[in-house]
């Protein structure tokens, strides 16, 4: 697991830096810069994952709003 530090922006992040980790934490991510297709589809899965749950906080946010 990262440190989760400041540096760390929320959102996307390219295939090759989903890997890295900036911060210089060292928990566990590569120095790679290659994935595997296998790698990619689990990465790009849940990353469909997250997309939906922040779709679904957004509609939350929406219609609190809308009151």
């Amino acid at each position: 697991m990262c440190c989760e530090s400041q540096k760390h922006q929320r959102g996307y992040k390219p295939l090759k830096s989903a890997l890295n980790c900036e911060c210089g934490c060292n928990s566990g991510h590569s120095f790679r810069d290659y994935l595997t297709a296998k790698e990619k589809q689990e990465f790009l899965e849940e990353y469909k994952s997250q997309l939906k749950e922040e779709l679904k906080a957004v509609d939350e946010h929406l219609q609190n709003l809308k009151g």
